[in-house]
């Protein structure tokens, strides 16, 4: 006698329902390869981070940082469920204990920060940076990835330039253009946002991904048409240093190009120092017009420009953040605190308008030292865990530049490395382009492991 049998329609328990959706999405996702998904999130983030300091269009709290939050999160998410391991075949103790002790260090010190808010909101920053060593452990890095890698850092620096002419167009001649075309009320009110936050470079540290940008000059068996814009790459970095009419981005890209051209053909440097000529006064024409002065007159005649004053206000920075680190020896006064915690006396400012110094107090722009900030910052403890993060990457560069057998891998991986010094160099007498230059220094790190 057989017997009936009848469809009886399965209950699930909610535990039982989040295991199996677990299951089946980790199954989906190890098919479609978590390395790539990471490696992707990984290039998006670049140009985010990049440019996390525009505000305009995107109202406050800038997009462009919980953006960052939003992937950062997912990667870590995607390496913990997936359980993506780190590559046996690469050691990592040494480098990710160092990182590691870096970031608690931050973690640290923004639990005992004077400025909480502050503190917690420059804490993705650090994670963010931990997080590319870390990721790029998982992922490989191909040839045709920094060739990606190239085109997407060729088209923040192409923006960065425009950027830059924009910010000086809109704050001398735009108030007749968009007047002339009767724009609507929102659209004026973001042009007046930009004539009064944008800076002449202000999206972000082009200066560091000019060098390798220009990896192009120095490869024999590639297109006319990659060398034509690796040296647009030069000569329109060059160009924005000089109308941001800053001596410290002047500086960086002339050492740059004097280390560029060790490993550039003798032909191309030499044109390339004959069009800067050139590329440079277009550039001091450009600012002499729109500022009444420009930066040789700078050099030339600090006094009258202002240049007096500036150096004197930095040495004010300085005191004031050894001041902090001092009330504040061990742990700092709490990452990205300077501003709020800081007591700064009145000081002379500049007024173009009238030519004249008009005192009234000052509300700090920066330590402009990126070795006393994190003194200031983070204590001792933060300062020496930054110390040995940057003496342990030198000696990764120092010993991975001598094993390259390849003349041309010996200097992809030069190039790629001085973009990423260009940093510290930068920092040590300016604010290193703050969280910007933070990240990319760190995912420039990230991508010279597959080098």
């Amino acid at each position: 006698m057989m017997k009936s049998t009848h469809n009886v329609s399965r209950i699930w328990t909610p535990s039982q329902f989040f295991i199996g959706a677990y299951t089946r999405i980790r199954s989906v996702a190890l098919r479609m390869n978590v390395p790539v998904i990471i490696l992707t999130v990984l290039l998006v983030m670049f140009p985010l981070g990049y440019c996390e300091s525009l505000r305009w269009p995107l109202p406050p709290p800038k997009a462009t940082h919980g953006i960052l939050k939003g992937l950062l999160l997912f990667v870590l998410t995607s390496m913990v469920i997936f359980r993506v391991k780190l590559p046996i075949k690469i050691h990592p103790r040494g480098e990710l204990l160092i990182m590691g002790v870096f970031l608690l260090s931050f973690v640290i010190s923004s639990v005992f920060s004077l400025a909480p808010a502050a503190s917690l909101l420059f804490l993705w920053y650090p994670c963010i940076a931990t997080l590319y060593i870390y990721a790029f452990r998982v992922v490989r890095f191909q040839k045709k990835h920094v060739y990606v890698f190239i085109g997407i850092s060729t088209v923040l620096i192409m923006i960065t330039f425009m950027f830059s002419v924009f910010s000086i167009f809109s704050r001398y001649e735009l108030d007749s253009l968009y007047n002339f075309l009767f724009l609507p009320e929102r659209a004026k009110f973001y042009l007046d946002e930009i004539q009064k936050v944008g800076k002449y470079v202000s999206l972000g540290p082009y200066f560091m991904l000019m060098p390798f940008a220009s990896l192009f000059l120095t490869e024999s068996r590639t297109t006319i048409t990659r060398k034509v814009i690796s040296a647009l790459v030069i000569c329109v970095s060059a160009l924005t240093a000089v109308i941001s009419n800053n001596r410290i981005d002047v500086l960086v890209i002339a050492i740059q190009l004097g280390i560029l051209i060790w490993f550039i053909p003798r032909r191309i440097a030499v044109t390339l120092l004959i069009a800067a000529i050139p590329i440079t006064q277009l550039g001091l024409s450009i600012t002499y017009k729109y500022f009444g002065f420009n930066l040789e007159e700078r050099i030339l005649r600090p006094q009258y420009e202002r240049d007096t004053e500036t150096i004197l206000m930095r040495q004010t920075y300085l005191d004031t953040a050894l001041y902090n680190f001092r009330q504040y020896p061990i742990f700092g006064t709490g990452p990205n605190s300077y501003n709020d915690v800081s007591d700064f006396p009145l000081r002379k400012y500049y007024v173009t308008g009238v030519r004249k110094y008009t005192a009234r107090s000052d509300i700090g722009i920066g330590i402009h030292n990126i070795f006393i900030e994190r003194l200031a910052d983070t204590g001792l403890f933060g300062f020496f865990a930054f110390i040995a993060v940057l003496l342990y990457y030198m000696k990764v560069d120092v010993i991975r530049f001598f094993r390259k057998q390849n003349k041309e891998d010996r200097t992809r991986y030069a190039l790629f490395a001085l973009s990423s010094w260009s940093w510290i160099l930068y920092g040590i007498t300016d604010n290193g382009y703050g969280a910007q230059g933070f990240v990319t220094f760190f995912f420039l790190r990230g991508v010279l492991q597959h080098l």
